[in-house]
């Protein structure tokens, strides 16, 4: 097999983050004919706290959620389309909206719901039957269980570039097992518009992936000299504010440059948000995201040319 010191850098940002974070999930109001409004309430309220509950998930605000919708002009009416999904998305860093309908089918109500992600707009659909409002507690408990499911299942197609999947990363590795990784060093300052971060998270977390995945990482007052250079620009900015939440937007810029060519091998750049209490943690995270959606393309295209 062909070596290329360059390789290496495939893991990157695909790694980061090496540990799987929960998923951040909207709820939307339930849909209902007008005579089975209240019902639909009450159901969509239990839902949403039954869905909190479960492993990996962490919800959205709903005050938060319904002023972005106020924003969109779109109210709440249980279904949001593809259309406005990465709006929404976008103004409360939901990674995933979960939408529902419930509806009369005989003596039966049938609750439909639908789980989107905001980025990659993969649609997957979870039911559940009851036949008395005695047996709500138990229909709700069911469905946030199979919503949980279906996110946890389903999370590479739902979220963009998700590229701590061990599925991917184990391919990934498979396919570069037999490369000599080479020296590295890596230099991404980060800026959250208007201050300079004195601790890049990036680069922090890039380098502690690296190190446990067995790279040999210089410091940057070393003097010996790495076979490739890791360079790029990380900034975030705050956007949208309710009340006591921010998101804000970030963008990773990447280049890698092979040092004895002075090739560049691979550049690219990705876009993500985020929503926190905390302004700096909100921009973090967003940051993490966007090194996450590109990590998938730079591993792809740096294997293929070291072959």
């Amino acid at each position: 097999m062909k070596t290329r010191p360059f390789l290496s850098f495939f893991v990157l940002l695909l790694l980061a983050p090496v540990a799987r974070a929960d998923v951040s999930v909207a709820v939307l109001d339930f849909g209902s004919s007008e005579s089975a409004r209240d019902l639909a309430e009450d159901f969509g309220t239990l839902f949403e706290f039954a869905l909190g509950m479960q492993d990996g998930i962490l919800l959205v605000e709903r005050g938060q959620l319904d002023s972005a919708l106020d924003e969109l002009a779109r109210g709440s009416s249980g279904v949001v389309g593809p259309e406005y999904a990465g709006k929404v998305g976008q103004l409360t860093g939901a990674q995933v909206l979960v939408s529902g309908k419930l509806l009369k089918a005989g003596d039966d109500w049938v609750v439909i719901s639908k789980v989107m992600g905001t980025e990659t707009m993969r649609l997957f659909p979870a039911k559940v039957t009851f036949s008395d409002e005695e047996e709500i507690g138990d229909a709700v408990e069911s469905l946030a269980v199979q919503v949980a499911a279906e996110i946890r299942d389903h999370r590479h197609e739902l979220l963009a570039g998700s590229g701590e999947d061990s599925g991917s990363l184990n391919a990934l590795i498979e396919m570069a097992e037999g490369v000599e990784l080479p020296t590295l060093r890596v230099i991404i300052p980060e800026v959250h518009i208007g201050t300079r971060v004195p601790d890049p998270a990036a680069q922090t977390e890039v380098i502690r992936v690296l190190r446990e995945i067995g790279f040999t990482v210089l410091d940057g007052g070393s003097e010996e000299e790495a076979e490739v250079l890791v360079t790029g620009e990380a900034f975030s900015e705050a956007g949208l504010r309710i009340r006591d939440l921010v998101s804000c937007r970030a963008r990773v810029e990447v280049k890698a440059v092979e040092e004895a060519s002075g090739n560049i091998v691979f550049s690219d750049a990705e876009n993500a948000a985020a929503v926190d209490t905390a302004e700096f943690i909100a921009g973090k995270s967003a940051l993490q995201r966007a090194g996450g959606k590109v990590a998938p393309e730079l591993a792809e295209k740096l294997i293929d040319l070291s072959r």
